[in-house]
C-alpha cells in the first residue's frame, strides 16, 4: 500500500538504476561453462556480509523494545500453517509430511494480519494497492504502450537481447531477465515512480524517469489524484 514499504518497487528502482548505468558494456554472455555471469553480480543493495545487514537490523529492533527471534527455514511446520489458509496445495502438504528434508517453498511463519500492517494496511483491511490500476483503470497518455514505456526505460534492452540471442555460449537465465522481468519492472516503475518525483524531485533516479518519459511529471499529478480516488 505505501509504496516505500515495496520491495518490488525498490528492487525495481535500484536494478534499473544500476542497468542505465553500466548500459551497453552489459553483456548477457556466458563465454565459459565457469565463469560466473557480469550481470549476474550487480549487487541490489551494498553489503558484502550477512551481519551487515542483520545486526543494524536487530538494533533497530531491540531499541524499540521489541521480542523476536530469528526463523528462516520453514519445513513441516510452515506447510501445515499455510495449509490452513489455502495456501499450499494437498500435493504439496504430503510429500512435506513424508519427507522433512524437501523445502519446497520458503513459507514465512507469520501471522496474516501481522504481513498485512507490515504491507501498510490495517489488519483486516482489504488487500488492495491502487496504484497497480495505473495501465488498466487508470489510463497512461496516449502512445505509451508497454513496449513504448519499456523502450524508453531501458533503451540498451534491444542490444542486449540481441548480444544474448545471437551468443553461441548464450545464458538461458538471462532470456526470462530481459524477456519478462525487465517489462514487469517497467510496469512497476511507472506506478511507483508517481510518488518518487513528488517526494524526491531532485533524485537522480526521479530526474532519470522524468527524463525517460516526457511529460510524466504531468501524467503523475493525475494519476495520483486517481489512485487516491481508487484508494
Amino acid at each position: 500500500k505505501d509504496y516505500r514499504l515495496c520491495p518490488q518497487g525498490a528492487m525495481s528502482l535500484g536494478l534499473w538504476y544500476m542497468l542505465r548505468y553500466y548500459g551497453r558494456s552489459l553483456v548477457f554472455d556466458k563465454r565459459h561453462k565457469e565463469q560466473p555471469m557480469f550481470w549476474r553480480n550487480i549487487g541490489v543493495v551494498k553489503w558484502s556480509t550477512y551481519s551487515e545487514q542483520y545486526d543494524p537490523y536487530v538494533r533497530t529492533i531491540d531499541a524499540c523494545g521489541i521480542a523476536h527471534c530469528k526463523v528462516t527455514h520453514i519445513r513441516k511446520s510452515g506447510m501445515d500453517y499455510g495449509g490452513t489458509h489455502g495456501l499450499v496445495c494437498d500435493a504439496q502438504a504430503q510429500l512435506s509430511k513424508h519427507d522433512t528434508r524437501k523445502v519446497m517453498h520458503y513459507i514465512p511463519e507469520i501471522n496474516i494480519e501481522v504481513m498485512m500492517v507490515m504491507a501498510g494496511f490495517d489488519k483486516d483491511e482489504p488487500y488492495y494497492v491502487a496504484r497497480r490500476e495505473i495501465g488498466k483503470s487508470i489510463s497512461l497518455p496516449t502512445g505509451w504502450t508497454d513496449e513504448y514505456i519499456t523502450s524508453r526505460l531501458f533503451p540498451d534492452l534491444q542490444h542486449w537481447t540481441a548480444t544474448a540471442m545471437n551468443s553461441l555460449h548464450g545464458d538461458t537465465g538471462a532470456d526470462d531477465f530481459l524477456l519478462k522481468s525487465i517489462p514487469m519492472m517497467a510496469k512497476i516503475i511507472v506506478q511507483d515512480g508517481i510518488y518518487w518525483v513528488r517526494d524526491y524531485p531532485t533524485h537522480p533516479a526521479s530526474q532519470l524517469l522524468m527524463a525517460s518519459l516526457p511529460g510524466y511529471e504531468r501524467f503523475a499529478i493525475r494519476a495520483r489524484q486517481e489512485t487516491d480516488q481508487h484508494q
